[in-house]
């Protein structure tokens, strides 16, 4: 059995998925896979863990955080619209958004540290 860790520039974006899926598909003994948060797409991109650290932050400082949430689940929309498959992704469910935003602030409440 061989485990794999994947995140970074290795999931920012479509394509970069594409090549991590091939790379799982390629050996059978590979049953255990780690993935961690997209890296940047460009240099002048930003980290999907440096949005993920800012939206906490708006949340524990009393902020809605909503804009920060956004950013992140906007780039998730991107990577999945990159797909090709003709499946889009709904960048617009405040619901989804809110959801998030409320586990943060309660996690936060209940004195719990999330670690992204």
């Amino acid at each position: 059995m061989k485990v794999l860790k994947f995140g970074g520039t290795s999931l920012a974006d479509a394509a970069q998925i594409k090549k991590v899926c091939d790379i799982i598909l390629s050996d059978p003994e590979r049953r255990i896979v780690v993935v961690s948060a997209p890296g940047k797409r460009s240099d002048n991109d930003v980290k999907v863990t440096d949005l993920l650290i800012a939206a906490a932050q708006a949340c524990l400082s009393g902020q809605s955080g909503k804009e920060e949430m956004e950013a992140v689940i906007e780039r998730f929309a991107d990577i999945v619209n990159g797909r090709g498959d003709g499946l889009a992704a709904d960048v617009n469910d405040g619901l989804a958004v809110q959801r998030v935003l409320d586990g943060a602030v309660l996690a936060a409440e209940q004195g719990i540290r999330v670690v992204i």
